[in-house]
């Protein structure tokens, strides 16, 4: 491509020359000069168009390598960490624990060196990829909701949302952790829909917000008995209330929350917002500021329906995320879909971040079976913890029990 563009510089400067010697009466020799001249400058000119890219390209794969190497440096200083702390161990436990920790290390340093022998390549692919493919795979991915919006706002109007929770427990010895707030709605016949059978990823704004509002006020009216009890706040367990960037961009019901969040800040330290990996990935510059705020008041971000574990875990938890959840049956069956590493290895490897990893949707005693020997630590989900009312859940002294399921 390159020698073509010299070729027509060439020529275009022979063209040049050859003009000026029929047309404007030039010298030969004059003419052969102003013809090296155009030349000169044209082929100036492309070289440092050219060099200005190559440059473009450079720094933009030094900030990739950057970040990359920002992660290995935060898992070698772990590892120091850990082996200052191995003095006292006896040799057999400090043995098991540094093939531990160089397994994680070796699986990160593989990822940085295939990171940098394929940047390149990636980076021209991104050139060359058309930007309305991820918008279009987005869109080939939302799921309608199967009740219809007409009936949901009847259901809101009607005040058959109601707000259940359900137990976020810890392994092996099933106490819960955490609690979920998580919406229901009651049809006229009775029987009770899940958050995704009626709530639409996209459109419907207000009718969301309402009902994000439902989980923020029963958490507040929570706290506010608790404000005036003289229960021990520090044995509070934390509460995921979920938020949307339907919430998010409305200013208005931002600046509530963040009011009601000062009303206590020790109170604000147990709640965690919850909200989907494609939603928090999306958020435009507003939103992202709006959350911000808010977990500034002491509060976490948990992201749910996490479909890829090949995170930047140094930068979430720069912005306060204290939680991420993966799918259980995904995560046992098809491990590769999320993660590079082995099962085994990915809680210990995401907790050096100070974030928690949670199997969603656990499903029978064979996938916690399966997944304690993966050494996680928390799984949510209808076994092992049905959705209950949540006013009568959110109590401290009543979760400090072993979980049925």
């Amino acid at each position: 491509m390159q020698l073509l563009v010299y070729i027509f510089i060439f020529l275009l400067g022979l063209a040049l020359a050859f003009g000026a010697y029929l047309g404007l009466t030039f010298t030969p020799i004059e003419a052969v000069l102003l013809g090296i001249v155009a030349i000169s400058l044209a082929v100036i000119i492309f070289e440092r168009t050219l060099r200005l890219r190559a440059e473009e390209r450079f720094e933009k794969g030094i900030e990739d390598l950057s970040r990359l190497l920002s992660t290995n440096a935060q898992a070698g200083q772990v590892l120091s960490k850990r082996m200052n702390k191995m003095i006292d161990q006896d040799s057999g436990n400090r043995l098991e624990i540094m093939e531990a920790d160089v397994s994680v290390l070796g699986s990160v340093v593989r990822q940085v060196a295939e990171a940098v022998a394929q940047l390149e390549e990636a980076q021209a692919k991104a050139d060359n990829a058309s930007p309305s493919l991820s918008v279009k795979q987005e869109i080939k991915n939302i799921i309608d909701p199967i009740v219809p919006i007409k009936d949901v706002k009847k259901a809101l109007d009607d005040g058959r949302i109601i707000i259940h929770s359900s137990e976020i427990i810890g392994l092996p010895k099933r106490q819960v952790q955490a609690y979920d707030l998580i919406p229901h709605m009651q049809l006229e016949n009775g029987q009770m829909k899940k958050a995704a059978d009626f709530i639409p990823q996209t459109g419907s704004e207000n009718m969301v917000r309402k009902i994000d509002q439902f989980g923020f006020k029963r958490v507040f009216e929570y706290l506010e008995n608790v404000n005036k009890s003289e229960e021990t706040k520090s044995e509070l367990i934390p509460i995921h209330v979920p938020i949307s960037r339907a919430t998010l961009s409305d200013i208005s019901i931002v600046e509530w929350i963040i009011a009601q969040l000062d009303i206590s800040r020790d109170l604000a330290r147990i709640i965690s917002f919850s909200i989907p990996e494609n939603q928090f990935n999306s958020l435009d510059n507003k939103e992202k500021i709006n959350l911000a705020a808010l977990v500034e008041k002491g509060s976490s971000i948990s992201i749910k329906d996490v479909k890829n574990l090949r995170m930047d875990f140094a930068d979430l938890r720069h912005n306060n995320v204290s939680s991420v959840r993966a799918n259980s049956t995904i995560f046992i069956n098809e491990t590769e879909k999320l993660t590079d590493y082995e099962a085994s290895d990915v809680a210990s490897y995401i907790s050096r971040f100070g974030i928690d990893l949670i199997m969603s949707n656990g499903q029978n005693e064979e996938q916690i079976l399966s997944l304690l020997e993966d050494d996680i630590s928390f799984i949510s989900g209808e076994y092992v913890s049905p959705a209950k009312p949540a006013l009568s859940a959110l109590k401290h002294f009543e979760g400090r029990v072993k979980a049925t399921g």
